[in-house]
């Protein structure tokens, strides 16, 4: 089994990568978009995979990422609401409907809306 990463060891290295891909930015000129982990489509399995752990790690990660001045796209807030239609909920999957009629299609919305917004 992998070991369990404990929150401040992950929050280290999540700004670390923050970081590094600021001066990626700076030195390439890319647009760089992190997105969140996706909301877990199973009942928890133990103490540490749950939706509950995941958001503690998300937050910690956009709040990096945001401190760097990158894009944050929100996979959990998504996908939380949808965790009703994974195939096999409460201990499934989302399935390639769910990324590409709803997740996708969310964050081609937000890359024209935001390109239009720059002019």
């Amino acid at each position: 089994a992998l070991p369990i990463w404990p929150l401040r060891r992950y929050a280290t290295e999540v700004a670390r990568v923050a970081r590094q891909l600021r001066l990626y930015i700076l030195r390439t000129g890319t647009r760089v978009i992190w997105h969140t982990q996706p909301a877990f489509p199973w009942l928890p399995a133990d103490p540490y995979r749950n939706n509950a752990r995941i958001s503690l790690f998300n937050n910690i990660s956009r709040t990096a990422m945001q401190r760097e001045g990158i894009e944050v796209f929100d996979m959990f807030e998504i996908s939380y609401p949808m965790l009703h239609t994974a195939i096999g909920y409460p201990a499934g999957h989302f399935n390639d409907f769910h990324v590409r009629e709803n997740w996708a299609r969310i964050l081609l919305s937000h890359l024209c809306s935001s390109a239009a917004a720059a002019g």
